[in-house]
């Protein structure tokens, strides 16, 4: 953080100190209101003798400033951006919203694992279950199922590193984590307050919510057979391609690539579409929604080929 002090009146307030040659830079005056307000407040903490660093936390800024605490990271992630301050210990990982981000993730993907519409395949078709064979509840069934669909898991097992140690498996090195999220209660004594719990008069009860990193079994070496689980074999269901769809598919140009692996994904390597066998889905409307999902897959990678053709207006959509 630039130095520049903050005043203390012999008798009077303490004031915050900014140079004019900062307040004229392109920086400070095209930056928002807010995100000037948090770096006033950053330099009203600065002492002068705890050289710069100052802990201060979105919840904390927020409650500061009067504003909801989802407006404090954006307005941090300017101040960095701009060189006016360093971040040195990154936030803390907000809960409700890594789940949030990892649901919409997957509706944005076009095949939520609780929605996926064609057989075969691993760790999504089965209900998470913790290292115990307890089910998950909640919202840890949709961020697991998510996780095992993204990495190709198929056992439906989840634990913890020390769990898989006391069940004398090791993590395999370099596993990344998924996360799982505890909801609990705690009993605080409050005499002041007003909520008080059945058999506890004094105390009050107060919610909270703990992550948890949880690996698959998967990447776990050494676990009782039990904790493996082959993947669901792809089943013929009988489903016959539309010709029309087909032709309007061809046009696009794309490399639709159809073999037994049971995932649909597009391959910048090699410019191709993957689908997986259209007699595998529930419905070839759904075969042909995710393949129209994977196409525009290939424009973000900056394809140049993509979807020129002509088509009729009927099937112009």
């Amino acid at each position: 953080m630039p130095k520049g002090g903050n005043k203390t009146g012999r008798n009077g307030p303490r004031f915050v100190q900014i140079f004019h040659w900062i307040m004229d830079t392109e920086a400070w005056t095209t930056m928002p209101s807010g995100a000037k307000m948090l770096y006033i407040e950053l330099r009203r903490r600065f002492t002068g003798s705890n050289n710069g660093e100052i802990f201060l936390s979105h919840r904390d800024a927020a409650k500061t400033l009067g504003v909801h605490r989802n407006s404090i990271g954006p307005w941090f992630k300017i101040l960095q951006e701009r060189g006016f301050i360093e971040m040195t210990r990154g936030p803390h990982l907000d809960i409700h919203q890594h789940v949030t981000d990892t649901i919409i993730a997957q509706m944005e993907a076009g095949t939520p694992p609780w929605r996926k519409p064609w057989t075969g395949g691993g760790g999504a078709a089965a209900l998470p279950l913790r290292h115990n064979g307890e089910p998950y509840r909640g919202v840890n069934i949709l961020m697991l199922w998510a996780s095992a669909e993204i990495s190709g898991f198929t056992s439906e097992r989840w634990m913890t590193f020390k769990q898989a140690i006391d069940l004398g498996g090791s993590v395999i090195k370099g596993s990344k984590c998924a996360r799982s999220v505890f909801y609990g209660t705690f009993e605080k004594d409050d005499s002041q307050t007003e909520h008080v719990t059945e058999g506890a008069k004094g105390k009050s009860r107060i919610p909270f919510a703990k992550c948890n990193n949880v690996f698959n079994a998967d990447q776990i070496e050494g676990l009782p057979d039990a904790f493996y689980t082959l993947p669901e074999p792809a089943r013929d269901l009988g489903t016959r391609a539309d010709p029309e769809l087909e032709a309007f598919f061809a046009k696009t140009g794309a490399d639709i690539v159809t073999t037994t692996d049971p995932r649909a994904y597009y391959r910048p390597s090699t410019d191709q579409v993957h689908m997986p066998p259209i007699a595998t889905f529930f419905e070839a409307a759904r075969y042909y929604g995710v393949l129209g999902h994977e196409l525009p897959s290939r424009r973000e990678t900056s394809c140049p080929r993509l979807i020129t053709c002509e088509c009729s207006d009927r099937l112009s959509w």
